[in-house]
């Protein structure tokens, strides 16, 4: 075994990131559920927060059975860390397909501020 162990560096996650994110406006269920293990690995909190963060960006803000059953995985995964919230979570966000009428969409179009 050796001395040093090989880090992941901070661009590589990113570009896993990107991947992720391809991956669940594709449908592609099965790997982005993979690709989201291997990133809660390294750290949950960073992929908890993506999927929130997607969930406002990329889902229609007309589709709040979305946000309500990511809020609920959330809150469930906080009372037990069991990775099934996360491929719930990230099988929900595939099948909600991307819409361009997300919440972060409506701001850039209608609000100044």
């Amino acid at each position: 075994m050796p001395a040093y162990a090989i880090k992941t560096t901070d661009r590589e996650i990113e570009l896993a990131y990107t991947d992720l994110e391809r991956l669940i406006k594709t449908g592609q269920g099965v790997k982005a559920v993979n690709q989201a293990l291997g990133l809660a690995e390294d750290n949950h909190e960073k992929l908890w927060a993506f999927v929130r963060r997607y969930s406002t960006a990329h889902v229609s803000y007309k589709q709040t059975s979305v946000l309500l059953v990511i809020k609920a995985l959330w809150d469930l995964w906080v009372l037990d860390s069991d990775r099934l919230f996360i491929v719930q979570a990230i099988l929900t966000l595939v099948e909600a397909n991307p819409k361009s009428d997300s919440t972060v969409d409506f701001c850039r179009l209608y609000l100044k501020h």
